[in-house]
């Protein structure tokens, strides 16, 4: 499938540690898909550190695919990929994916999104009306 026209909408190392996420977990909601993302963070001394976790909704999703990363090409860019910086949350305007997405749901503002997760080596396609991200939400230790 071919997929163009990147737009990168969301970075989650605004957030992420620069060695970037600890766990990923999917998880669908009705129509939505739900991406927890656990991560560690720095408390208010240098020394401290602790989890947190964001959640990042997919709202109704008619199409999904979850790849490992790097992995076998599922898809092939085609143009300028100017836009396009792994790990982070992109908008493709051009999009077989997409096509194939709007053609089973009928609805004309999905979107076609990616993302990668770097450290747990997973990507993600998703075709969806839009997405939110959670504030931060600490994470209590697990003993």
């Amino acid at each position: 499938m071919k997929i163009g026209e990147p737009l990168q909408v969301l970075n989650p190392y605004d957030w992420l540690p620069g060695y970037g996420e600890s766990k990923v977990t999917f998880c669908s909601d009705g129509l939505d898909i739900v991406v927890e993302i656990i991560y560690d963070r720095v408390g208010t001394d240098a020394e401290e550190f602790s989890s947190a976790k964001r959640t990042l909704c997919f709202k109704n999703v008619s199409s999904f695919i979850k790849l490992p990363f790097p992995g076998t090409a599922v898809f092939d860019f085609v143009g300028d990929a100017t836009g396009l910086e792994l790990g982070r949350l992109t908008e493709f305007k051009t999009s077989d994916l997409l096509m194939l997405g709007k053609g089973s749901f009928g609805s004309e503002q999905q979107k076609h999104y990616a993302i990668q997760f770097l450290s747990e080596n997973l990507s993600l396609h998703v075709v969806a009306e839009g997405y939110c991200l959670s504030e931060e939400i600490p994470v209590l230790a697990q003993l």
